[in-house]
């Protein structure tokens, strides 16, 4: 069964130790080596543990007791980091995790829209959950990103 909590700094390492691989399996290798390291780069245990010093709100997902997700949100409607382990992707845990960090935040404060620069990997997980294209895919620091939104007032 599926758990998610809220997350702290405690849990920074082994955020890192999940996020890393899949992001090198899923995302990263499309990346010139400028855009691996700049990715990368923001998933060590202390980029995270600053990300949540500065307010950003991290949830986690067990399946019993092994780490198998994370969701991170910058100012809480822009999807910063949401990574689910591979061996258990397709079995709802990211959808847990954004029904989570979604209703926290609508909780904390009003929004009109949530936002995210997507992976091509998870673009087609976000268009799911209801987030459209605002752009082409952009390029910086060698890493390459689709911007998306959902709207949740017209």
């Amino acid at each position: 069964m599926i758990t998610v909590k809220a997350a702290g700094r405690k849990d920074a390492r082994a955020i890192s130790e999940l996020m890393v691989p899949v992001a090198k399996a899923q995302i990263a290798r499309e990346f010139v080596a400028e855009g691996q390291e700049a990715l990368l780069s923001g998933m060590t245990p202390a980029a995270l543990e600053q990300n949540m010093l500065q307010g950003y709100p991290y949830y986690v997902a067990f399946d019993q007791e092994p780490l198998v997700g994370v969701i991170g949100m910058r100012g809480y409607s822009h999807v910063y980091h949401l990574f689910v382990a591979e061996e258990m992707q397709h079995q709802g845990v990211g959808r847990k995790l954004w029904d989570r960090a979604s209703r926290d935040s609508l909780a904390a404060i009003n929004l009109s829209e949530f936002t995210v620069y997507s992976s091509r990997y998870a673009e087609a997980f976000y268009h799911r959950l209801g987030f459209r294209r605002t752009g082409d895919e952009k390029e910086r620091q060698g890493v390459i990103a689709i911007p998306m939104r959902l709207l949740l007032k017209e």
